[in-house]
């Protein structure tokens, strides 16, 4: 009767019944659908046909070798430059690092089409060769080198996130001591710096891992005759037959079984061993020699100019005029190409394709206040409460999300709410209950990792006074936790703008955001890419503003944590 008393059990249920309904029924009805084929009966004949039929089979090996061929190349990319900008003074540092933190948010299938215009048979590239030595040696930007190209900059973005906030964290002690007992610099690095950012490393690894193994974009884009699985769920969905659900839905299961290999992966290297320290002893940046800071800095910078060539392409694009699929470029009598910069493709966009616009600001907001309440709730459920039952289930179903494809969520989805009692497909509804479910995790862990740093006798203090539970949580612990909060639903927001496959998959006419119309225009022959351009450019500024100001927030914290 005592625990009836408490308000947050009400809350608890209120969220224990939504992760049922949003996230367990959907995941169960994935795996009945995969072993009910429309035959009726229980049957594996689905996982069967998905490692017997050749397209499926090819798919499954194709992204298998994708994740192993991009996952590497990005620790190759992500991890010395995160060493490196850990340890040195470089100019510009803070603007490098914003910068990087931008180019991890930007959708591979923005990437794809603007690479595509540059290195393309008559892309960019090849006109510049061929107009200044004459030689017709064109890129071909597609199949796997394709792929590779474009998934690499922004993954290598988050490899290299996580392995500089595991190098910084890392206590200089650990280093001096190798030193000192004789330990030569390689050997320091390789035996002392490199396993203590351990934990770092293999997640952003993992991130690359599930990205590039799930991208549906620049395969779509680029694969040609090299399918993936992705993409052969999307055509299994969308095909001219009406589309064979329980076909998708097994290859799903095997998306989502792979994902989670990569998690347990994950723990099972990481599992019993100690990466942390007790001390908040920071390294001290050094100044490079000549040779060695010339080296780093061209690196950098070539790197972060190779990361922003797509979006630099796109916002040069968004100002030239288009006629049949084309930009209008003349030529002067030297043979050399005139190009006039207009805004007309800004002005069309504003003018005829504000609705999605609105629809993206309106769907993508209402998710992101879901996921700040939700997030929040949840995070004092897991981390203040600690029900015996309930909290380890709402921390075991937030993860559930994050880890499954974002396609296999959507058919879950689709199989779900597509009958009584509750019909949702077709509706803004389903749209924005898949983003505000799918990125629940960015919300909760970071209100988690908040709420850790403050100490309960602050809220113990105030209920001996005589203030009630909610008014203590609303002006004591949410206030002091509020950075976390802010953190984490900037990250939502901006994870929800570029949401691309579960957008493709859920959406119907006319509930189209900016995504669906950059996709569509994109794709489609002979459209006006101008309008795809302009509004990739628009996406990309909606994005960026939240992610310079999270940046700048937690520089400015960590500012505040030194001088304290």
């Amino acid at each position: 009767m005592k625990r009836l008393k408490d308000p947050w059990i009400y809350l608890t249920s209120l969220f224990v019944i939504l992760s049922i309904v949003a996230i367990i029924i959907p995941m169960f009805w994935i795996f009945a659908s995969a072993v009910m084929p429309k035959e009726g009966g229980i049957s594996l004949i689905n996982f069967v046909k998905f490692f017997t039929e050749r397209t499926t089979k090819s798919a499954f090996k194709n992204s298998l070798i994708l994740t192993a061929v991009i996952t590497p190349v990005t620790a190759l990319i992500g991890v010395p430059i995160a060493y490196f900008m850990a340890r040195y003074k470089i100019r510009n540092k803070n603007l490098i690092i914003t910068l990087i933190t931008m180019a991890s948010c930007a959708p591979p299938f923005l990437g794809a089409q603007a690479w595509v215009i540059l290195l393309k048979r008559f892309g960019f590239f090849n006109w510049l060769i061929q107009l200044t030595t004459g030689i017709d040696v064109p890129f071909r930007l597609k199949g796997i080198p394709g792929i590779v190209w474009v998934n690499i900059w922004p993954l290598s973005a988050l490899v290299f996130l996580t392995c500089y906030e595991a190098f910084i964290a890392q206590d200089p002690a650990h280093k001096e001591a190798s030193l000192i007992l004789g330990g030569n610099k390689i050997d320091t690095l390789l035996k002392i710096e490199l396993p203590l950012a351990l934990p770092g490393i293999l997640t952003g690894l993992l991130m690359a891992g599930l990205g590039a193994f799930s991208d549906f974009g620049a395969p779509y884009m680029l694969g040609g005759e090299f399918p993936v699985m992705p993409v052969v769920i999307y055509n299994e969905f969308v095909s001219e037959m009406g589309g064979n659900l329980s076909k998708a839905a097994a290859a799903g299961i095997i998306m989502l079984l792979i994902a989670g290999a990569f998690l347990t992966l994950q723990r099972i290297i990481l599992a019993g061993k100690a990466y942390s320290s007790i001390s908040a002893k920071r390294y001290e940046e050094k100044t490079p020699g000549r040779l060695l800071g010339f080296v780093i800095t061209f690196i950098v910078f070539l790197y972060v100019i190779i990361s922003f060539m797509p979006h630099i392409t796109l916002l040069v694009y968004s100002l030239f005029r288009f006629k049949n699929g084309k930009p209008v470029i003349d030529f002067a009598a030297n043979g050399l190409p005139i190009i006039r910069l207009t805004l007309e493709n800004y002005y069309h966009l504003f003018s005829h394709y504000y609705r999605p616009i609105l629809m993206t600001f309106f769907m993508c907001g209402l998710a992101t206040v879901l996921n700040i309440v939700v997030g929040v709730g949840i995070a004092f459920i897991i981390v203040r409460k600690r029900y015996k039952l309930f909290s380890p289930f709402l921390n075991f179903s937030v993860i559930i999300p994050y880890v499954v494809p974002g396609m296999t969520m959507a058919i879950g989805y689709i199989v779900v709410f597509n009958k009584p009692p509750i019909v949702l497909t077709g509706t803004w509804i389903i749209l924005v209950l898949s983003y505000f479910i799918r990125k629940l995790q960015f919300s909760v862990k970071n209100a988690e990792a908040a709420l850790y740093q403050v100490h309960p006798s602050l809220e113990e203090a105030a209920l001996m006074v005589g203030a009630k539970p909610g008014r203590v949580f609303i002006d004591v612990t949410l206030k002091l936790m509020m950075g976390g909060v802010l953190s984490g639903s900037a990250l939502a927001f901006t994870q929800i703008m570029t949401e691309f496959s579960t957008n493709i998959m859920l959406y119907r006419p006319p509930w189209e955001n900016m995504v669906v119309v950059i996709f569509q225009k994109a794709m489609s022959a002979n459209t006006d890419f101008g309008i795809a351009s302009s509004m990739a450019v628009l996406l990309m500024i909606f994005v960026f503003v939240p992610m310079y100001l999270l940046s700048r927030m937690g520089r400015e914290n960590v500012k505040f944590q030194e001088k304290g």
